[in-house]
C-alpha cells in the first residue's frame, strides 16, 4: 500500500468495534460461540465480526507473513449462514 497512515483511521474504528462485540460476550470462551448467538441475536455485530475475520488470509508486515489457515472455515459459516432461509406458517 502507497501510504498506509490513510487506512489508520478506519482500522481503528474497526478494532474498536470488534472489541467492543467481545466485551458484551465475554462469558464466551471461543469465538464460534459469540458468533452463534450473533447470527441469532444481532445480524449488524455478527456481520461486523465476520467482515473483520474474513478479511484476509495473508498478513504481511515489513518481512513478516502471519497466514490465517482459520478463514477457510469463515468462509464456510459464512456460506451456509447465506443458504439457509426460514419459513414459518400459522396454523
Amino acid at each position: 500500500m502507497d501510504n498506509p497512515i490513510t487506512k489508520t483511521p478506519k482500522i481503528l474504528e474497526n478494532i474498536t468495534q470488534v472489541l467492543n462485540i467481545l466485551n458484551k460476550y465475554q462469558e464466551y470462551e471461543f469465538i464460534y460461540e459469540v458468533l452463534i448467538v450473533l447470527s441469532k441475536a444481532n445480524c449488524k455485530e455478527y456481520s461486523i465480526l465476520i467482515e473483520y475475520l474474513m478479511n484476509s488470509n495473508i498478513i504481511t508486515y515489513n518481512l513478516k507473513t502471519i497466514k490465517r489457515k482459520y478463514i477457510d472455515d469463515f468462509v464456510s459459516l459464512k456460506g451456509i449462514k447465506s443458504n439457509c432461509f426460514y419459513s414459518y406458517s400459522i396454523n
